[in-house]
């Protein structure tokens, strides 16, 4: 999949996390400390928006039944959150757009 434009850099605030529809997906986009990162927008466990959730250094917590992820490796760091699987690389262009690459696997942000 090419990237696809989904924001302006400046629309996540720093240590933020906010969602956008990106085709028939809901996203999550998080800004720690300047590193950008995308997942799946829906807790794995209650399919709450996890952009609703707290962001906390690099975890984020559901606010539906308070599972716990790793940002970074999209891994559950607290039950009953499953593992979420991807971590799509965000990259913010000269204009501070940023632009969703499909990958697959856990990456880390560009």
């Amino acid at each position: 999949m090419p990237a696809v434009q989904v924001c302006a850099a400046t629309d996540v605030p720093v240590n933020g996390v906010i969602s956008r529809e990106v085709g028939d997906e809901l996203v999550a986009i998080y800004n720690i400390n300047g590193t950008y990162y995308a997942t799946e927008a829906r807790c794995t466990h209650g399919m709450a928006d996890l952009a609703d959730g707290t962001l906390d250094g690099e975890e984020i917590e559901c606010t539906f039944h308070f599972g716990k992820f790793h940002v970074p490796s999209g891994k559950a760091t607290r039950h009953p959150g499953a593992n979420s699987g991807d971590v799509t690389p965000v990259a913010c262009s000269p204009d501070f757009s940023a632009r969703l690459g499909k990958k697959s696997g856990y990456a880390a942000c560009l």
